[in-house]
């Protein structure tokens, strides 16, 4: 009962508003008394009990990331870049989406907020950044946790810009 539970008095013509909440944790069907405690006498059971009964439904939650590849090109060494993954939870789904984006080191970098919570239909969009500070190809990879299933591998590269003389700059 989360509202109009205690004692009260009622005049003749007169209604009480009982809430009685239902949070199942699976689908199980539930069935509880709930008890009435009264003065009328054309009730001679007392307390008069209601019979509340109901079941959980299961929930599906889905998860869709973009992009499923990250490619970071020409970046100059000591700059930086920036890209976004968007994490979707499809309105197809009737349940929360929740997770996590972990596993990069330097030098990428996931500067924002790498939790989400998403309702059915909702997105999410975390930064990946590449901050090289030396030439070359650099490989990582993000792992995206959730309750949606098996964790997500997202493949990241970054390539930074090459300078120096280019073919024929000194013939």
């Amino acid at each position: 009962v989360t509202s109009g539970e205690g004692p009260f008095s009622l005049q003749p013509g007169q209604s009480k508003l009982i809430i009685v909440q239902f949070t199942p944790q699976d689908t199980t069907l539930y069935s509880r008394p709930l008890g009435i405690t009264h003065n009328a006498s054309n009730q001679p059971a007392n307390p008069y009990v209601v019979v509340v009964k109901g079941s959980g439904r299961r929930l599906t939650v889905s998860i869709e990331v973009a992009p499923t590849s990250i490619l970071f090109e020409n970046v100059p060494v000591n700059g930086s870049q920036m890209k976004w993954v968007t994490i979707l939870n499809p309105a197809s789904s009737t349940g929360n989406l929740s997770g996590s984006l972990s596993g990069l080191s330097i030098p990428f970098d996931l500067p924002g907020n790498n939790n989400f919570a998403i309702g059915p239909g909702g997105s999410f969009q975390i930064p990946v950044r590449f901050l090289p500070v030396a030439q070359g190809e650099f490989k990582g990879q993000i792992t995206v946790t959730h309750n949606g299933g098996d964790p997500i591998i997202i493949p990241v590269v970054g390539r930074t810009a090459i300078f120096g003389p280019r073919r024929g700059d000194f013939d």
